[in-house]
């Protein structure tokens, strides 16, 4: 499983709780980086906001897909299921984070 399948939301893509962990550290590892060269990369010339922009649409499109993932591991199908977990940031954390999946 790939990183591809993930952001097409395939129905294959189900991650455990370890790999979850590791994409979502991994990802605001990636987010700082980029954020702190983009910031510098600002002051030093003006043309950066259209690519700040999309980096951050491109973050948040990967964690929705990662989120997605680990919530059909918990054996959550519906659309209703993933929004409504998703939009309740702390008990959507708290189920992709801490609690197991399907057996």
């Amino acid at each position: 499983m790939g990183i591809v399948e993930m952001m097409k939301f395939d129905s294959e893509v189900s991650l455990s709780r370890g790999a979850w962990w590791g994409w979502t550290l991994g990802l605001l590892v990636v987010q700082i980086v980029v954020g702190i060269v983009l910031a510098i990369a600002s002051i030093i010339s003006e043309g950066i906001d259209i690519v700040s922009m999309i980096f951050t649409l491109m973050i948040v499109w990967i964690g929705i897909s990662v989120a997605v993932g680990r919530l059909r591991d918990r054996g959550y199908t519906e659309i209703m299921e993933f929004a409504l977990r998703l939009i309740l940031f702390p008990w959507g954390f708290v189920e992709c984070a801490f609690l197991a999946g399907q057996e």
